[in-house]
């Protein structure tokens, strides 16, 4: 996969540099635990925020149906692989940092809000800056 290294060397400049980030990845079972946890566990304060639906395969079937470049012969190839990474993907990894699971069967379960108030606790970060406070010098 030609894109997975450039994809945790700019995470990892990224945590060098200390700029906070969001990486939105498929991460596999058995390939990408070990990668996160040797290029970015110590170095990063991780959250893994795994969302999931059971009807996952349903809508990737509908937009598929939708997609005039999509056809017949195509979405049959496809499905069988959408099923499989169903099944293969549901479940969060284990990767050894807080975990927060999304259900987005109908919106997001929790709400958006309360998950970033997770991430906001775990990762301690403040509500405030200090030079926004009231008779913080300019």
């Amino acid at each position: 996969m030609a894109g997975v290294e450039p994809f945790y060397r700019t995470m990892e400049l990224w945590a060098e540099l200390g700029v906070s980030f969001v990486a939105e990845q498929t991460f596999f079972r058995g390939v990408s635990e070990p990668d996160v946890a040797r290029r970015l566990a110590n170095r990063s304060v991780l959250v893994n925020v795994h969302c999931r639906s059971r009807h996952a395969v349903d809508r990737f079937e509908r937009r598929m149906r939708d997609d005039p470049l999509c056809g017949e012969a195509r979405l049959e190839k496809l499905l069988p692989l959408a099923q499989k990474l169903q099944s293969d993907l549901y479940e969060p990894l284990t990767m050894d940092c807080p975990l927060i699971v999304v259900e987005t069967d109908d919106g997001y379960t929790p709400p958006l809000q309360r998950v970033i108030d997770q991430i906001d606790q775990i990762y301690s970060r403040p509500l405030m800056h200090d030079l926004d406070r009231p008779g913080a010098e300019s």
